[in-house]
């Protein structure tokens, strides 16, 4: 953080203001950049464009390289506001407008983004709500399982998904609610939540009767990078009575290049408690090859986007025989996500794949109503029992 402010302040003029407004938020003022709109928009332009690059050199900090990224949102006046808390607020709806172009990313304001940062501030609050536990009626956060089954229908694990019913809203889809966690600081609760929640229902399968029970958790960079991640693994596995081989673990590819060394020893302490490790979405992240070899993986996920255009798409068929085919001779199971179809089903298996995940398997559901599904032996009936 000082490092960042330092760079943001040799690039700006004595005239110009940095200030740090929490968290990992800076706002910077320049005045005076131009007498006419176009001429103010292209100096505010060329000043977010030097920050940006300036931001994206690496950082070296005792011994270690990092590399960040910066998210830019820019408020002018007098078009966007005339008051100083109304370009602040502005600007703030820009910046999160940018972060959902990716990383580096720099927005200029519209009107139409504060409908979206109002929104977003209303899904921040439900959802501090449902984490603190409010709620009546079934609203609140939930978990899910989807099933995976073998090729010859066998189910094998139940992936863990998060769910939220708002009280006015009805159900929010995960990808909406889990991007407003990462951007206010909320993943690693619902993260932990989720961790916690999983591993007590997997434990509960397995004293009901499936004794082989696995179950998969993602998990987010954010959380995998959190000191005493490895050990709060560890005591959840303890508290619960779970053996440590029936949790996976699901983790992004940018993770796996991002502080290689690092990750790879927290791999490698997880793999030491005998816990499964997991690529999710392998395929649209870096793909880089190299790290498969290196690390103590023991799955990989093919996203659905490949999975999707089997027999449409000659170019997504070949990656996924491409990565079956390695998955195969580096001693990799492969879960196949998204299968909708029985020709999916086909091909996957045609070519090798052992596990699927999908619609025509089984939706995501609450664990009480996957009772009839789970592979759970026969109790032994009572004398009154017919």
């Amino acid at each position: 953080m000082q490092e960042t402010a330092r760079r943001v302040q040799a690039l700006l003029r004595e005239v110009d203001t940095v200030a740090r407004l929490g968290g990992d938020e800076f706002v910077v003022l320049l005045p005076a950049l131009g007498r006419e709109p176009g001429e103010t928009a292209r100096g505010a332009l060329r000043a977010a464009e030097r920050i940006r690059a300036a931001l994206q050199e690496g950082y070296v900090v005792d011994g270690h390289r990092f590399h960040l990224g910066a998210s830019i949102g820019v408020a002018l006046f007098p078009q966007d506001g005339t008051r100083p808390e109304e370009l602040l607020h502005h600007a703030d709806a820009a910046m999160y407008r940018a972060k959902t172009r990716g990383r580096g990313s720099i927005a200029f304001y519209h009107p139409s983004f504060q409908e979206e940062a109002d929104e977003r501030l209303a899904l921040e609050q439900g959802l501090r709500a449902a984490l603190a536990g409010e709620g009546e009626g079934g609203e609140g956060l939930h978990l899910h399982y989807q099933l995976q089954v073998d090729r010859e229908g066998r189910v094998m694990a139940a992936e863990a998904l998060a769910r939220w019913r708002h009280p006015a809203r009805g159900w929010i889809p995960p990808e909406r609610f889990v991007a407003v966690a990462e951007d206010c600081g909320l993943i690693l609760p619902l993260g932990r939540r989720m961790l916690e929640e999983a591993v007590s229902q997997c434990a509960a399968w397995r004293r009901a009767g499936w004794g082989a029970a696995q179950v998969a958790v993602n998990v987010s960079p954010v959380q995998f990078r959190q000191a005493g991640f490895v050990e709060e693994v560890a005591e959840n596995l303890r508290l619960q009575g779970l053996p440590p081989g029936g949790l996976t673990l699901e983790i992004t590819e940018g993770l796996l290049v991002e502080d290689a060394e690092e990750t790879a020893a927290r791999l490698r302490a997880l793999k030491a408690l005998g816990v499964r490790l997991s690529v999710d979405d392998f395929g649209t992240g870096y793909s880089s090859l190299a790290y498969l070899t290196r690390l103590p993986l023991d799955e990989l996920k093919i996203d659905r986007a490949f999975v999707g255009d089997l027999g449409r798409d000659p170019d997504d068929e070949a990656i996924v025989v491409a990565v079956l085919s390695m998955a195969r001779h580096l001693g990799l199971t492969v879960v196949a996500e998204g299968v909708e179809t029985p020709a999916q089903a086909a091909f996957l298996q045609a070519h090798g794949c052992q596990r699927f995940q999908g619609f025509l398997y089984a939706r995501p559901a609450p664990a009480e109503a996957l009772a009839g599904r789970l592979p759970v032996r026969e109790q032994p009936r009572g004398p009154d029992q017919r």
